[in-house]
């Protein structure tokens, strides 16, 4: 029992100091963002967004964007609503917010505090319960007849940790794992 005590606390520990690495690593290089055709990678060479072209409506959207591994697109800051722009050139395109629960009452599909807003003048106006971005990188909420393409976001901060080897001893334990 006891090793197997000491065993769970090696693991926890490893994925701790997996996890710490890996965030500070990320943190502290400076970002800079290019476009490649439609995904937008930062300085890091990580994909951040994509446009997935189609005719989704939104809820086909949001689905399409979970089975890729991400979730439709959140801009919750001016520096995130800039770096979208440099991708959707004034096109339509899904984000991942709606007011279905309660009219009015705007909320990102990732839960993510909705208090950051790039509503275009007069929006929104009720017409829809959902949001796309155009021309302008302007918001605007739209009713579920529109099909466009959608912007899909993906996190990148999600760490992950592989034990290659782990021995425990008498007077303690070795672990050997890769992040």
């Amino acid at each position: 029992k006891h090793n197997q005590q000491l065993m769970v606390r090696a693991y926890l520990f490893a994925c701790f100091l997996s996890a710490f690495s890996l965030f500070f690593a990320q943190e502290s290089k400076a970002q800079e963002y290019t476009v490649e055709g439609n995904t937008l990678v930062d300085s890091n060479d990580n994909i951040l967004y994509e446009i997935i072209e189609g005719s989704f409506t939104w809820q086909e959207a949001k689905v399409d964007a979970e089975f890729r591994g991400g979730h439709l697109a959140t801009i919750t800051s001016l520096e995130e609503q800039q770096t979208v722009e440099l991708l959707t050139q004034g096109d339509f395109y899904w984000l991942g917010a709606t007011d279905e629960q309660s009219e009015g009452v705007w909320e990102w599909v990732t839960g993510e505090p909705f208090d950051f807003t790039y509503w275009h003048p007069g929006e929104p106006n009720h017409s829809g319960d959902h949001m796309w971005i155009w021309g302008g990188g302007y918001w605007d909420d739209v009713s579920p007849n529109y099909r466009p393409s959608y912007i899909i976001e993906y996190d990148i901060f999600k760490p992950t940790l592989v034990i290659t080897a782990f021995t425990s001893t008498k007077h303690g334990f070795s672990a050997t794992f890769r992040g």
